[in-house]
């Protein structure tokens, strides 16, 4: 695993050289008071801090012109944080410890959104981003997915090992190509028959009574 002292040389390296991206990724940084020179690499616009044992990341909020941001397989608990980057594009919060999402409804450039594995119940704050394209919530505590209707957009969502059982708001996203609803609560799955460009869909591990009633994908279970 490459050491802190290895992702000191790499922020050392992006100042220097005046790099727009920098990825510390599976670098043993735990805390980024480790990494003060981070602050001056002003001129980044993605940054990867995946797997890096991070329990918060306060000190970004002196990088707003980020637009791609990696913080995937950490411990962090809160969104509050992601307020400070309106111009993010791409944000990856996959496995983390994350239950609400307050923060990320004034993320308006969102295209790209990973919130799976984390502990999430409520998703209310996800209506507000019309500009998402890709979705991942799989591998959460979701119940009500209602709030994606303002979604039109969207073309990829993963749902899966949620607890949603009512999947009626999806005839509203006839953009998605591609779904993943398995392992749910779901018995009905008409509403996905006014999705007319969807092409990959999974629906293992649900209690559906008619699934014929959806044909013409590339696969499906």
């Amino acid at each position: 695993m490459p050491s802190l002292a290895d992702a000191q040389r790499k922020v050392s390296e992006c100042i220097s050289g005046g790099f727009v991206s920098l990825d510390l990724r599976f670098c043993n940084i735990r805390d980024l008071k480790n990494l003060p020179d981070l602050l001056y690499c002003q001129h980044l616009i993605s940054l990867n801090l995946s797997a890096t044992k991070l329990k918060e990341v306060e000190i970004l909020r002196n990088l707003p012109g980020l637009l791609h941001l990696d913080v995937s397989y950490n411990q962090l608990t809160e969104t509050g944080i992601f307020a400070e980057f309106p111009h993010l594009m791409t944000l990856n919060l996959c496995s983390n410890k994350i239950t609400g999402l307050s923060g990320l409804q004034g993320l308006s450039q969102l295209t790209s959104l990973n919130l799976a594995i984390n502990k999430i119940i409520s998703i209310s704050e996800l209506s507000a981003l019309v500009g998402l394209e890709t979705l991942n919530l799989a591998l959460n505590k979701v119940v009500d997915i209602s709030p994606l209707h303002s979604l039109g957009q969207l073309q990829n969502l993963s749902i899966a090992t949620n607890k949603v059982r009512d999947i009626s708001v999806l005839e509203h996203l006839t953009n998605l190509v591609s779904l993943n609803l398995i392992a749910n609560k779901i018995t009905d799955i008409r509403p996905l028959k006014a999705l007319k460009k969807l092409k990959k869909l999974n629906t293992a591990h649900n209690k559906i009574e008619r699934i014929e009633l959806v044909s013409g994908l590339e696969w499906i279970h």
